[in-house]
């Protein structure tokens, strides 16, 4: 069976290369203009190399609209200003570089290859910390592009629209396995940190978004 990885050059979708290598899966990232995303692409390149994996490194570009940008993802030197992202259950998350269906949209481009590929597996390296799967009925974590909500709710719209029916899973979800963990994984499996990026913007990383946070066990 064909499976597929949304690699981002971050622990965990990293991690899932490493997981997964002997299944040969395919690599799939989005290039939606970010500042990261060149060294997000040699960092998954580097990866793939390492790791041996030979299927395809796929490249998707799509663009988002001005009305949809929070700029901070577009400007380089960006920092956030958020006080707590990790505990700010009662807002949106990413209020200061939010874009409207980013990761919806991504996901279904992501979906629409796979489906045309026959690939019957999208992998995700989404995952939750303890607080967050404590509060899923909060505002944040309803509104959150990447949560146990937002998964079952695109996997309801695999079943329509494509050709092929697409599961889109998340391990570390199903395993319950949090920031830590992954983490200590990695290093069990002498993949070299140093060679992963979490931050959303560039250069960085920013040592002030979610991402950071939880790298660095804040």
């Amino acid at each position: 069976m064909k499976i597929a990885i949304l690699a981002t050059g971050g622990i965990e979708s990293t991690l899932l290369m490493h997981r997964y290598k002997d299944k040969n899966p395919y690599l799939i990232s989005i290039n939606y203009g970010q500042t990261v995303w060149e060294h997000q692409k040699r960092l998954i390149l580097h990866h793939k190399h390492i790791f041996g994996i030979s299927s395809e490194f796929v490249e998707i570009k799509i663009e988002f609209h001005n009305w949809q940008k929070g700029q901070g993802l577009f400007e380089k030197g960006f920092v956030p200003t958020e006080k707590n992202p990790l505990k700010s259950w009662n807002e949106i998350p990413h209020s200061g570089f939010f874009i409207e269906g980013r990761t919806s949209i991504m996901l279904l481009y992501a979906m629409a290859y796979c489906s045309s590929e026959n690939i019957k597996e999208l992998l995700t390296g989404f995952e939750y910390e303890k607080d967050e799967w404590n509060n899923l009925r909060s505002v944040k974590c309803i509104s959150d592009d990447c949560s146990p909500h937002f998964l079952d709710t695109i996997n309801i719209l695999a079943l329509s629209g494509f050709s092929n029916v697409v599961r889109v899973r998340a391990p570390f979800f199903e395993e319950r396995k949090d920031k830590k963990a992954t983490m200590k994984e990695c290093l069990d499996r002498g993949i070299d940190l140093d060679m992963t990026y979490s931050c959303y913007f560039w250069p960085g990383p920013c040592g002030k978004c979610e991402n950071c946070l939880l790298r660095a066990g804040k």
